[in-house]
């Protein structure tokens, strides 16, 4: 599956296998955020049913920060399936597992969806994340889609994001750049069923494009 990141689809031979359940890690939330959106959005374009739940967010605010990059969505309103977790529920993975594996069924599947992590496993037990992540990881492989799930880097402790990072298909990581040419680094540590190598590799943020992966110096 395409993941609509320019660069991106070349280095993995076409794109993210199917079935694939992928992390993707940064430091201040800004670039794991664009590329969710930008994964999202290439989704939409090619007539697939495309869920995102938001954590942090509200549909409006989502909506417009998608039109910043000129990922306008109002015509595709009919593909894009929207799930905002609750305040009362962000404590609770159980009850926001729940939520989405609901919806999830209403929809009676979708190709892409995009989970905003951090805040539903920062106060939740490890137990119940690892739990989690397993059973959203084989949903993903038995429907044939690929999930992304973002995290913030630092905003759950060290030992269970290690936990976690060990038990997806997928990790992506973006890192800050030194290089004022570029806005950061992109590394795939790895992806199951790729043979990607675990380099650092550039990119920047191009208007109306999105994240766009340059060739290394």
């Amino acid at each position: 599956m395409t993941s609509g990141i320019e660069g991106l689809d070349d280095l993995l031979k076409g794109g993210f296998p199917r079935g694939s359940f992928i992390s993707v890690w940064g430091f201040d939330g800004y670039a794991e955020s664009i590329f969710s959106k930008q994964f999202c959005f290439k989704g939409l374009e090619n007539n697939e049913k495309v869920l995102y739940v938001a954590t942090t967010e509200t549909e409006y605010v989502f909506r417009k920060q998608m039109e910043v990059y000129g990922w306008g969505t109002s015509s595709m309103s009919t593909s894009l399936n929207f799930l905002e977790i609750p305040e009362t529920v962000l404590t609770d993975l159980n009850a926001a597992s729940r939520l989405i594996y609901d919806k999830f069924e209403r929809l009676q599947g979708v190709d892409r969806c995009c989970i905003v992590m951090t805040p539903l496993v920062h106060l939740s037990p490890p137990a119940h994340t690892l739990g989690a992540t397993k059973i959203w990881r084989d949903r993903f492989w038995r429907s044939r889609s690929v999930g992304i799930a973002v995290y913030t880097r630092g905003g759950i402790p060290t030992p269970l994001e290690v936990s976690i990072r060990a038990s997806f298909d997928g990790v992506i990581d973006f890192l800050p750049s030194e290089k004022e040419e570029y806005d950061g680094y992109l590394r795939i540590s790895k992806l199951h069923r790729t043979k990607t190598p675990p380099e650092y590799i550039p990119f920047i943020l191009e208007p109306k494009i999105g994240i766009v992966l340059k060739k290394n110096d």
